[in-house]
């Protein structure tokens, strides 16, 4: 918007317009009225609307927020973050295919996010729309856009899961335990991954990371370092945070699980001629024979010389959540990351500090692990108030009189 003053040589008129996709300040003063310092000024906002940002604003929604993506964000995400960019993306280029920005409407915008909330959890939805908002916010910025037609939209979505829902109750985690002892070979790693899961709280990337000189068998300690980069096809890459990267303290059984899963690994590449090796430069499993160098180590590298991802883990998990009549466990349908949450929960249930919790998990920060289970909390603070007036209760001051 135009500012308008009134100078010793007349009146002046401001404004700022687009050039170049950056907003710079231009003015004019000497009109010998107000109204035709605005006449001006109007005509320089609508020369304005009518160029640069118009021939920019004709770009489609889906090639801004793709080229948005490449140009700001791209850089400094992890490949997990990237990924759900480009699944924003090509949500966009479903729905809104060649539509160009200019002619995108709040009203627009607003039945897009109900219809897409149609089909999918509201927090889908609620990712789409933020990241969406987010190109759209710099598109007013630099200049391409004059409305931001995402502001104060309305999320829509189907529910979620609910808490009892993204985590297995103790007796499903035994039973799931058990199954996974039960006929460990090395065309089975999923087994030995979940089983990890379930007593140590890692992600999926973190497992699949972990190599055999990273845990201590002896003095009974884990150490994570680094992720596995499924999104792009494996490899090596940074942790999610710096908190991320933790040494643990792991339990017998696991122990016991893992000794056993090394002897049949390494009697596997023995048998074979082949070496515990993955080619990190090309980021695809390779048959290294046993006299190659710079193996990987990796744990969990099945007889295909690759790492499970999460998809075929998930896949077991499904399949046993099957009816035991057909040969299932009958445990509740969960991911792979539902296994972390076990952990934490049945640790929760325990009693054990969510200080410890936290710093186990590798969280940021305590406040992450007090909002990721706040349900489970508050439940354990009713114990603990009923434990506390138990304890008060037997609690007497002595009459003085006595």
């Amino acid at each position: 918007m135009a500012s308008i003053t009134r100078r010793n040589t007349g009146w002046q008129a401001r404004l700022r317009v687009n050039q170049g996709g950056v907003l710079k300040p231009i003015s004019k003063q000497g009109f010998r009225t107000k109204k035709e310092a605005k006449i001006w000024a109007n005509s320089q906002e609508i020369s304005d609307f009518n160029g640069d940002a118009v021939i920019q604003s004709m770009q489609s929604l889906p090639d801004y927020f793709i080229n948005w993506f490449h140009l700001y964000k791209e850089a400094s995400l992890r490949s997990a973050t990237k990924k759900r960019y480009k699944e924003t993306y090509r949500v966009l280029v479903g729905y809104w295919q060649d539509t160009p920005l200019k002619d995108i409407t709040f009203d627009k915008y607003q039945k897009f996010l109900k219809d897409f909330g149609e089909k999918h959890a509201k927090a889908t939805v609620s990712k789409v729309h933020s990241q969406t908002r987010a190109s759209i916010r710099a598109a007013v910025r630099t200049g391409k856009l004059h409305r931001d037609f995402t502001e104060a939209a309305t999320v829509y979505g189907q529910p979620g899961k609910t808490e009892e829902e993204k985590y297995l109750e103790k007796d499903d985690m035994l039973k799931l335990l058990a199954y996974c002892r039960k006929d460990l070979r090395i065309s089975a790693a999923s087994k030995i991954m979940i089983t990890t899961a379930l007593y140590t709280g890692l992600r999926i990337e973190e497992v699949g990371a972990l190599t055999w000189d990273k845990i201590d068998l002896n003095e009974k300690r884990l150490t994570v370092s680094r992720a596995w980069d499924y999104a792009n096809h494996g490899g090596f890459m940074p942790t999610k945070n710096e908190s991320s990267q933790r040494t643990i303290d792991i339990n017998q059984e696991l122990v016991k699980q893992l000794k056993s899963w090394k002897l049949i690994q390494s009697s596997y590449f023995e048998e074979t001629g082949l070496s515990n090796c993955y080619d990190l430069k090309q980021n695809r499993s390779t048959h290294f024979k046993n006299n190659e160098e710079n193996p990987t180590n990796l744990v969990f590298l099945n007889d295909r010389q690759n790492i499970v991802g999460s998809n075929g883990v998930g896949n077991l998990l499904k399949k046993l959540a099957g009816p035991k009549s057909q040969g299932c466990l009958g445990i509740k349908k969960v991911t792979f990351h539902a296994l972390r949450h076990t952990h934490a929960s049945f640790l929760i249930s325990e009693g054990v500090s969510i200080y410890y919790i936290s710093k186990r998990l590798g969280h940021a920060s305590i406040s992450v692990t007090l909002d990721t289970y706040s349900h489970l909390l508050r439940s354990l603070s009713d114990k603990e108030s009923n434990k506390t007036i138990a304890i008060l209760d037997h609690v007497f001051v002595k009459d003085p009189q006595n």
